[in-house]
């Protein structure tokens, strides 16, 4: 019994020396993690979101989200999660209907013509789930052509 007792205690404390909880407060969270302002999809972003006048960020014109697909792939996997989704986000308290807000499909062409204005859904299989966060510019500088998210089925 005080051999496993040990052994127990033993293991626990090398463990520790390895486990990493990223509980979300500032006051346990590590602290070597990047929060900032960038909106490239590779950057890693705090759960909230202020939008200053100004920085690049804005809200969707008429509380509409227009949006399309990357591909045929992306529109059939990710199609009806995408309008699941939302409809959580209503069922949850957010303004839906004529002074709410709406979301919009648009074709193809009018995607590539307008990108700028169109959120970009993108089906990936590589375990990348990230988005840009509200309507953001372009800029062609960091390969931003307009809002983008890229999404993973479950």
């Amino acid at each position: 019994m005080a051999i496993m007792t040990t052994f127990l205690l033993l293991l626990g404390s090398v463990l520790s020396l390895f486990s990493v909880v990223n509980g979300g407060n500032h006051l346990w969270e590590r602290p070597f993690i990047a929060t900032n302002n960038d909106t490239h999809h590779h950057s890693i972003h705090k759960r909230q979101l202020v939008i200053v006048p100004g920085d690049g960020v804005a809200i969707w014109p008429s509380r509409t989200l227009k949006y399309c697909f990357k591909d045929k792939q992306s529109g059939d996997k990710m199609g009806a999660s995408f309008v699941s989704a939302m409809t959580v986000w209503w069922g949850s308290g957010l303004p839906q209907g004529e002074d709410g807000f709406k979301i919009e499909l648009v074709k193809d062409s009018q995607c590539r013509k307008n990108r700028k204005d169109v959120l970009l859904i993108t089906y990936n299989a590589d375990g990348i789930l990230t988005s840009s966060v509200g309507k953001i510019s372009a800029d062609p500088s960091k390969g931003i052509d307009g809002p983008f998210i890229y999404v993973q089925a479950v």
